[in-house]
């Protein structure tokens, strides 16, 4: 349910709802509609919230006993990936339709991982060890 109120105020503003239902409180200034889009000014409220921009930035899907870091993300020239463990690990560098961009295999972390050839945009990197999935990372590049 979205909620907006008016006040008076010395500019004014037009609502503009699209709704399949809702209403108006005839003993006040109460709209509200019940899951569909309200365009207020230049600000969009959806579902009854507003939509924020939302970013990924890693996947925690996976069983594993370690922890990932991946920084800066984003990032202009690369990236840093730490973490405790200590065994050698592969990574891979995809690009959003899944090409495979760079290989590592056999290194150990930390290790700073260089995008500055590719074009701006988003990124995954997946850790691996011993063929086991253990982190994708989603990497912004600016």
């Amino acid at each position: 349910m979205t909620f907006v109120l008016d006040f008076a105020l010395s500019q004014s503003i037009s609502l503009q709802t699209i709704s399949s239902s809702g209403g108006a409180n005839s003993g006040g200034q109460l709209h509200w509609t019940t899951g569909e889009t309200v365009i207020y000014g230049n600000q969009t409220l959806t579902q009854g919230f507003h939509q924020g921009k939302l970013i990924i930035t890693a996947v925690d899907d996976l069983e594993n006993n370690y922890e990932f870091i991946a920084y800066p993300n984003p990032s202009q020239k690369g990236f840093f990936i730490k973490s405790e463990l200590t065994d050698k690990v592969d990574i891979v560098l995809y690009d959003l339709n899944g090409k495979i961009l760079k290989q590592i295999t056999g290194i150990e972390l930390p290790v700073f991982i260089d995008i500055s050839r590719y074009h701006s945009g988003i990124y995954f990197v997946r850790i691996k060890k011993d063929k086991q999935l253990l982190k994708t990372f989603k990497i912004e590049k600016m």
